[in-house]
């Protein structure tokens, strides 16, 4: 039986190796049901301008393998981003979804 493992990223990607490192975590538990969640200033590494040269192979493959990524879209409000501000293949949630998507998981794991 698959284990439900979620990811949670909650650091920015600046001066920090934690959504990298994050990310590469999501990538090697993958055989799992696995989700990746972005709260809190972590909305940052999935902006289309941010510098993803440690981790954009880790988010492709994510993307490829139809792993989720769940932008948190109160992080994104408060931080006066939008949809429109990210890359493409990730996801914004409600910020009740995304508390449902971690309550659910067998395992977290927090970057």
């Amino acid at each position: 039986m698959s284990k439900k493992i979620v990811v949670i990223l909650t650091k920015p990607p600046h001066g920090s190796l934690y959504p990298a490192e994050g990310l590469r975590v999501a990538v090697a538990v993958s055989a799992s049901e696995t989700k990746v969640v972005s709260i809190g200033d972590s909305v940052y590494a999935f902006l289309k301008e941010t510098d993803m040269m440690l981790y954009k192979h880790h988010l492709d493959f994510l993307k490829e393998t139809e792993i989720p990524v769940l932008i948190d879209k109160d992080s994104l409000e408060t931080r006066g981003l939008t949809l429109g501000n990210l890359v493409d293949g990730v996801t914004v949630e409600e910020h009740s979804e995304i508390l449902n998507t971690m309550a659910e998981a067998d395992a977290t794991l927090t970057f």
